[in-house]
């Protein structure tokens, strides 16, 4: 698998950091729609777009399995700004799990420690902003991939990337 497949995804920026990334249409049309109403200024990029150099060298770091994109450098989205407290705390948990692992959501309840929500840690998954950067992909469920926003096939191809490396 290419890096070209496996990263045509949207990209929207605000200045030259990624304020939002997802594998799905729907989503990045709902970013889109959410920041036009707030009249917060981005600038979009679809699918093979030529990104900055910054953000080529993190994705192909990505791939090479050398490293994973570092949740810090987008505390500033606005999407991370208005999450829940409770979807940044899932998050936050997301982004800890080791590149090549997996937890399952109710792994993660339990370490919120809140045993029995499954379904909530499921919901912000869902909600993520930033695929890849919160590796949402490496949360799966108790019997198999569980869902994903993007697309079951692209988790799949991720979590399989991640253990090829």
């Amino acid at each position: 698998m290419g890096e070209t497949e496996l990263f045509s995804c949207h990209l929207i920026l605000q200045d030259e950091n990624i304020a939002q990334l997802s594998f799905s249409a729907t989503a990045h049309a709902r970013a889109l729609h959410f920041l036009r109403q707030r009249g917060i200024s981005v600038r979009q990029l679809r699918r093979h777009a030529p990104f900055s150099r910054r953000i080529q060298n993190a994705l192909a770091a990505y791939a090479a399995g050398s490293s994973h994109l570092q949740l810090p450098l987008f505390l500033d989205s606005p999407f991370w700004t208005t999450g829940t407290p409770f979807q940044q705390r899932v998050w936050r948990e997301i982004g800890r799990i080791p590149y090549g692992e997996t937890r399952t959501y109710g792994e993660l309840a339990t370490r919120l420690g809140i045993p029995g929500g499954a379904r909530a840690v499921g919901q912000a998954c869902h909600s993520n902003p930033l695929a890849l950067v919160i590796p949402c992909h490496r949360v799966v469920a108790a019997h198999g991939a569980g869902g994903f926003a993007g697309a079951i096939g692209i988790k799949q191809r991720l979590l399989a990337l991640e253990k090829s490396r």
